[in-house]
């Protein structure tokens, strides 16, 4: 009995610590609800934390309907923030549990959040499929607003698939819904988004028409000033296309003034880039100028602006990232390696690009000493050829001199003459020897070759003076008989001569002399 009255105590006191815990995450929860549908499409970073924790409640709650909204504000949050493939992961989850709680109202704009993402990601097939689904529910339930969303978002698809008659048709539907239902603020919206559509159909007379039909449709209160910008910009654009351009000029100027002053960026870099054509037109060159530099400033500072509010939104998506599960992580995580892994091989695969390209830089500056060396040697070589020919045909020729003055002095009468013969057959005899014509060549060899010659010295010490000559004419691919026929030498001492050479230089059996002596 006393251990009855022990638990039923402790279940009490546990109820009442429980129950202000619960009305405190409630309380929590209503307020993040709150500021997300007052703040959707302004502050998307601070939505996304706030979705996140409608999440992290309706899990502490362990109520599955509150952390179905978390997932389609997650998702509609990560939309705005361009992060499509993150966004249609929370999409889907709120898709499969609306379908377990049988919650089709929600069901449905999970269907219509998930073709705007599938639109943008130019997935076509499925954005049409869901966005069907969505209409086709919110026609049988004749929410007419939702439907308005949700055509407009089919109006979006078609548009960027380039289907603009069928895209003019659906925004056409838009806007005679929204103004049955005097929704100025839609009519208005949709009236830029026809005007676009008939600019991209090639009618932009069509357009025009419409942006000036605005003010007597639409109540004055309703145009913004970021509105009345936009269609100023695109009357001048207009004017400039028709060649118009004083009309153009004069609109453009003055919208030019009231795009800075709202700081509308977008339209203020179109209207500076036609301002600058108009100018140039005009000849005016100073005023080109400024633009000009208006146009890069606003570009820069644009981009610097885009820069720090990308940082900001990837650190709240990286905060987000960090608290989904660990499959989440591991994910990223692998993704990383890709890219590291990437980047590891395109580095590798640049350093070897550049070795390649150098190896084949050096192979052709070899290639081509090389063959430098060998046009070098070929030319020598015919030289000592050409020198041993010369020389051995002057020796033949004096030889057959020598013998027709025999025969003359054998034959001559007159006993001087005859002493004066013999005198000269003897000096040709003395001059006309075998070793001076060797001599000759083998100064040749040395003096041509001193340098080759000087480092098989180093090399092989062992090797004779004609052994060096003969290497020498290896070197530069003369034949065993062409060596035979320079050196008046049988070829059978040039072969033993070889294989002396081949000896002492310790030449390998598969290996030509000549080649071995090209690596000396």
């Amino acid at each position: 009995m006393k251990n009855l009255l022990l638990f039923i105590t402790l279940l009490y006191s546990f109820s009442i610590s429980a129950t202000p815990q619960k009305d405190i995450l409630k309380a929590r929860y209503d307020s993040c609800h709150t500021y997300i549908k007052n703040n959707r499409e302004q502050f998307p970073v601070n939505v996304l934390r706030c979705a996140r924790m409608e999440i992290e409640i309706g899990e502490a709650l362990e109520d599955k309907s509150l952390i179905l909204t978390g997932y389609i504000d997650t998702g509609r949050a990560l939309f705005i923030l361009y992060q499509y493939q993150m966004a249609l992961e929370y999409v889907h989850k709120a898709l499969q549990l609306s379908t377990i709680l049988n919650d089709m109202d929600r069901n449905a704009e999970a269907k219509r959040l998930c073709g705007a993402i599938y639109t943008n990601l130019d997935d076509i097939y499925n954005a049409r499929k869901y966005l069907n689904e969505a209409i086709a529910y919110y026609e049988y339930k004749k929410d007419t607003t939702s439907l308005i969303r949700s055509l407009g978002t089919m109006a979006i698809s078609m548009g960027k698939n380039e289907q603009y008659e069928e895209c003019i048709q659906v925004l056409n539907k838009v806007y005679k819904m929204s103004e049955i239902r005097k929704e100025y603020r839609t009519m208005q919206i949709t009236m830029l988004n026809l005007s676009n559509a008939y600019w991209s159909y090639n009618n932009p007379e069509k357009g025009i028409q419409l942006i000036d039909s605005m003010r007597s449709v639409i109540p004055i209160a309703y145009i913004t000033p970021q509105d009345s910008v936009f269609i100023q910009y695109r009357i001048g654009e207009y004017l400039y296309s028709k060649k118009q351009y004083a009309e153009a000029k004069k609109i453009l100027e003055k919208n030019y003034e009231q795009a800075k002053r709202y700081k509308n960026s977008e339209v203020l870099s179109c209207t500076l880039s036609i301002l600058i054509e108009l100018t140039k037109e005009e000849k005016d060159f100073e005023a080109s100028t400024k633009y000009c530099e208006e146009l890069l400033n606003l570009h820069d500072s644009i981009e610097g602006t885009e820069v720090k509010k990308r940082i900001g939104e990837m650190e709240v998506i990286y905060e987000v990232s960090q608290k989904n599960a660990a499959i989440d992580h591991l994910i990223l995580q692998n993704k990383w390696n890709k890219q590291r892994l990437i980047l590891i091989l395109l580095i590798i695969i640049t350093i070897s690009a550049i070795v390649i390209i150098k190896i084949k830089t050096n192979a052709k500056l070899v290639a081509s000493k090389v063959h430098l060396l060998d046009e070098e040697l070929k030319n020598k070589k015919n030289e000592l050829t050409n020198m041993a020919i010369y020389y051995y045909e002057l020796k033949k020729m004096v030889a057959n001199l020598y013998v027709k003055l025999k025969q003359i002095n054998y034959h001559c009468k007159d006993t001087e003459t005859k002493q004066s013969l013999a005198g000269v057959c003897t000096s040709m005899a003395q001059n006309s020897t075998l070793d001076e014509t060797k001599n000759k060549i083998n100064n040749y060899i040395d003096t041509n070759y001193s340098e080759y010659i000087s480092r098989l010295n180093e090399k092989f010490p062992d090797l004779s003076d004609s052994e060096k000559r003969i290497c020498t004419m290896l070197l530069i691919d003369y034949t065993t008989k062409e060596i035979s026929d320079v050196l008046n030498i049988s070829e059978k001492s040039i072969n033993n001569i070889r294989s002396k050479i081949r000896k002492k230089m310790d030449v390998p059996e598969n290996f030509s002399i000549s080649q071995f002596l090209k690596n000396i």
